[in-house]
């Protein structure tokens, strides 16, 4: 039994809140002391989500044994959510914000951080074709590199390409995942496309732990996370280890040469010298479980080393190896005067990419890159007046050096001040009916230039049975060059360019949402945007045969996103299926080039999946359909369109206290050709096999 009171000074905070439990979709009202009770059910871990006209809305995650009692007390007069055992900080919902937890990612089963985001509306997730690792993803038509990755508020990102690698967060690690569709004034604004930001799992004096085995056919994975009470705090350890040849087998297509001339067309070939070793490590402490007067401090170490395959023939590198290290601390104190909460956090990262190729054909014999990223951010939030303000400031300092960097070394400083206040403008409580507007205002330096990034935003919500909400938002959001594109020196590929300008996005984007309330709940989606891109960056080949890096005037954006889920029986049959419309073109009104696609965008994208659960065993299929994208600035040449279904079951057992999960699937059902934007193929239909042992 979960017995959940809401305690506050509203008399609301008694009379008109809701409470839903997840995954049961279970929906019951607060009585009149405030109160609700969820009786009769199983062992295992639920999500309580509590809401109401008076205050956001807010949830913990909970596990429950065996017969347990548990009685939660959440306090809505603050800022903070109190109770035994969580305290979960809660900021007005901006638009385009999607909040998946733990509860959601066990669920899914999902075995990566990508696969888990896959099937999610408005994001594209783009391997490279090497075995475990390499995967980035593009938000509403923007690059890779103009989403913003956080981890616990440490940027994660290589500062060479600015593009964040997925497969670096392991999804042990995670707790919740928040996704943004562009800058948020408080989260970071330089993310034209939007923000990933991941929380990692905050440790439990109760001893925790589970292990897990997953194998491919072409590499192997196994993990460790540990977690428990460690002298006077609370620790948490994960360890995933990655290795294996990775050689996968994949189809020579049309898309690798020069459409039926190609060489060998239809053949099936190796991916060769894709090897694999990867060692993960992530170890957090807390002197306390709650946020209030926290102390935390977390580490990360990866070190990977792996052939590097190149791309397709007759570019292969056979002989090539790269070495990668990465070493971060994070740290990060809660502490909190009156009714102000203060969070402070100092991050400092550092890496190192080795790369040899011993091929005699090969451009580049032997690079070496070391990177340092060290940053550090204080913000307040507070309530005053009904309003609720939050300010903070960040300053942190970027350098890389190596030889493929001109002059061997650069380096830039970063520093932003922001301010955002928030408040209901009306309440109709007869028809449960709110308005909220919020506003913020962020300005950006790096190197010698700066932004000045306003963003302001309307919500109408509707809840009761159900919940309708239609959120609009308008800002601006901008993305500093990256390192490679100012100062990248190859003698005999590319070069760099110092004067490229920092990429300005002005943005519209509108969302609007229908939840219900019952167990066979319907959810409704349907998100818009709309952005000029000024000063976009773009790789062109010079007349010296250099690729270089160049400003666009203009570019123009426009996306939409439909996406619809339906449960049966129940909540344990659940049908999804969403749609991605996405025009990029480039406006700058040159004959030449104005009017073309953007690269790397698919104008077009479709997804379905099916989930069913039942007493432990859940089957699960996804379909996505990607449409043909241009490759070429000319639009001259495109990637063929493709067809992907992956189907997965798994069932759990448990026995005590200990929990079994056994898993089987296959990706690529269809044994179907598919290239991704570097021109690498990818794998053709694999199955593989995970088994998961745990502590409930």
């Amino acid at each position: 039994m979960i017995r959940v009171c809401a305690l506050g000074d509203s008399p609301l905070a008694k009379s008109r809140g809701t409470v839903v439990l997840w995954p049961n979709a279970v929906v019951q009202s607060l009585e009149q002391n405030g109160c609700a009770v969820f009786d009769q059910l199983p062992p295992g871990r639920y999500r309580l989500e509590v809401s109401g006209t008076d205050w956001i809305a807010q949830d913990t995650l909970i596990e429950l044994g065996a017969g347990e009692r548990r009685s939660l007390r959440f306090v809505m007069e603050s800022v903070m959510t109190m109770l035994p055992e969580y305290v979960v900080e809660s900021r007005m919902k901006s638009a385009h914000a999607r909040s998946f937890n733990r509860c959601d990612i066990e669920r899914s089963t999902a075995h990566d951080l990508p696969a888990f985001l896959r099937m999610e509306a408005g994001l594209d997730i783009r391997s490279d074709g090497r075995a475990g690792g390499g995967e980035t993803v593009m938000i509403g038509g923007a690059s890779a590199a103009q989403v913003l990755v956080r981890v616990d508020g440490r940027r994660v990102e290589n500062i060479g390409t600015g593009e964040a690698d997925l497969s670096s967060i392991p999804l042990d690690w995670i707790e919740t995942v928040k996704v943004y569709r562009a800058g948020q004034t408080e989260v970071g604004s330089e993310a034209i496309g939007g923000i990933i930001d991941v929380t990692t799992r905050i440790p439990i004096a109760r001893t925790l732990w589970s292990a897990a085995v997953e194998a491919y056919p072409t590499y192997g994975r196994a993990g460790f996370l540990g977690s428990g009470r460690v002298g006077p705090g609370i620790s948490l350890l994960t360890f995933t280890r990655t290795e294996g040849p990775g050689d996968f087998r994949y189809r020579i297509c049309e898309d690798d040469g020069t459409g039926i001339f190609t060489p060998d067309l239809g053949h099936v070939a190796s991916r060769n010298n894709n090897d694999v070793t990867r060692d993960q490590l992530f170890i957090k402490w807390r002197s306390r479980e709650q946020d209030s007067n926290a102390i935390e401090l977390s580490a990360v170490l990866d070190r990977e080393l792996r052939g590097m395959p190149g791309y397709l023939a007759p570019q292969t590198t056979p002989r090539a190896r790269q070495e990668t290290r990465q070493e971060a601390v994070n740290f990060r104190l809660f502490p909190r005067l009156g009714s102000i909460l203060l969070s402070a956090r100092a991050s400092h990262d550092r890496s190192q990419r080795e790369y040899r190729n011993a091929d005699d054909y090969g451009r580049a014999e032997w690079t070496n890159e070391f990177s340092r990223q060290s940053e550090g951010e204080l913000s307040a939030t507070t309530r005053w007046r009904g309003i609720r303000w939050e300010c903070g400031g960040l300053a942190g300092r970027e350098r890389m050096e190596g030889n493929v960097i001109a002059g061997g070394s650069a380096a830039r400083t970063r520093t932003a001040l922001w301010s955002t206040a928030g408040a209901r403008l009306l309440e109709l409580q007869r028809h449960s009916v709110a308005v909220n507007i919020e506003s913020g205002l962020r300005r950006e330096t790096f190197g010698g230039d700066d932004a000045i990034l306003p963003k302001a935003s309307l919500g109408i919500e509707r809840s009761g049975s159900g919940r309708f909400a239609v959120m609009v938002q308008w800002g601006k959001s901008f993305r500093a060059p990256s390192f490679y594109s100012l100062f990248w020196l190859a003698d005999m590929a590319t070069r760099g360019n110092p004067d490229l300008r920092a990429e300005i996005s002005e943005e519209w984007t509108g969302q609007a949402i229908f939840e219900s309330g019952s167990q066979n709940a319907t959810r409704c989606e349907v998100s818009v945007s709309d952005q000029d891109v000024n000063d976009l960056i773009v790789w062109r080949r010079t007349f010296d045969n250099f690729w270089k890096p160049f400003n666009l005037q203009q570019a123009h954006v426009r996306t939409l996103d439909v996406f619809a889920e339906q449960r049966f029986l129940r909540g344990k049959l659940a049908l999804n299926t969403g749609c991605n419309w996405t025009e990029a073109r480039d406006d700058t009104d040159d004959r030449n080039t104005g009017g073309k696609y953007l690269t790397c965008r698919a104008p077009r994208t479709h997804r379905a999946g099916a989930s069913l659960d039942h007493q432990g065993l859940r089957l699960s299929a996804s379909y996505r359909w990607v449409s043909a994208r241009p490759i070429l600035e000319t639009n001259s040449k495109w990637l063929s369109e493709y067809d992907l279904v992956d189907v997965q079951g798994s069932y759990t057992f448990r026995a005590g206290k200990v929990q079994l999960r056994s898993t089987i699937g296959c990706e690529n059902l269809l044994d179907q050709d598919y290239r991704i934007v570097r021109y690498a193929p990818m794998p053709l239909r694999q199955w593989y096999a995970h088994i998961e042992l745990s502590s409930i």
